[in-house]
């Protein structure tokens, strides 16, 4: 591989992939999104797990016989403990966060296939833009949770998911797809049901469909990126780096408790 020029090579079975120490804040930033995603996500299940434990330890400590000198006091009986983790789970929050991951995803690929990384050109929020992005890398057949849910999927078109995109970002409520906190099995039992009628996503679902996303569209750069190795097309090296520089120029920065005391330190001093 040419050292000195930005590559981007996943192997075959797409679980390997070799990149330039150039293109490394695209991938920092794609994966950093993914994980803040899986996190938001997983708050339910932690929350039940801690209250499992905590339901457990107070079962025990309740069967415990102190000694009669033995005194303390709680501001609250033990019992209200486990009540305290009843969460309801924000459903419409949680498609609103993957809706942006989707949007980001997009602007991206928008980046790289217009080689441009001039905010005007990126705010492309036409229909016909996002659709193409929704049938190419969302709702195509290579994207593993359409493989695994070819029924489901046959049934959701581009149309469905821009306008539920719209609907939630814009007036917080719901279009045509009704959205669930049903598990995958309650779901597939639910359209089996009520054959197809009605179609419902879960949180879950749009997640799995953007993680494959995301994958397709890194397997692309890959190609174009083996194109230019072997027959030294520029396009690829262009494109990329119009994404890097995208991230670089419009990507949040984290800035960390010993970067804000320097901050904070430098003020005080002006």
């Amino acid at each position: 591989m040419q050292e000195n020029n930005p590559f981007l090579v996943m192997d075959e079975n797409r679980n390997r992939i070799d990149i330039h120490p150039e293109l490394r804040i695209i991938f920092d930033f794609l994966i950093q999104i993914e994980s803040e995603v899986k996190e938001f996500l997983g708050y339910n299940k932690r929350l039940l797990a801690l209250k499992k434990q905590c339901s457990e330890i107070l079962d025990l400590v309740l069967k415990l016989n102190p000694p009669e000198d033995f005194k303390f006091t709680l501001s609250e009986h033990p019992e209200t403990l486990a009540d305290k983790f009843h969460f309801g789970r924000p459903i419409r929050c949680e498609f609103i966060v993957l809706f942006a991951h989707l949007e980001t995803l997009r602007c991206l690929n928008t980046a790289y296939e217009k080689k441009t990384s001039d905010r005007n050109e990126l705010k492309d929020a036409s229909d016909k833009a996002m659709d193409k992005f929704l049938n190419e890398f969302c709702l195509c057949k290579n994207n593993q949770w359409v493989a695994k849910n070819s029924e489901r999927a046959r049934n959701i078109c581009a149309k469905d998911l821009r306008e539920l995109r719209n609907s939630l970002t814009h007036f917080f409520s719901v279009s045509k797809i009704g959205l669930s906190p049903l598990s995958k099995d309650e779901i597939a039992a639910m359209n089996k049901k009520i054959k197809l009628k009605i179609q419902f996503l879960s949180s879950d679902d749009l997640n799995e469909i953007l993680y494959s996303a995301a994958r397709l569209l890194l397997g692309k750069w890959s190609d174009d990126c083996k194109k230019h190795l072997s027959e030294n097309d520029s396009n690829f090296l262009d494109r990329i780096r119009c994404v890097k520089d995208v991230v670089f120029q419009n990507g949040a920065r984290f800035i960390s408790d010993q970067d804000m005391n320097k901050i904070m330190g430098k003020i005080e001093k002006i």
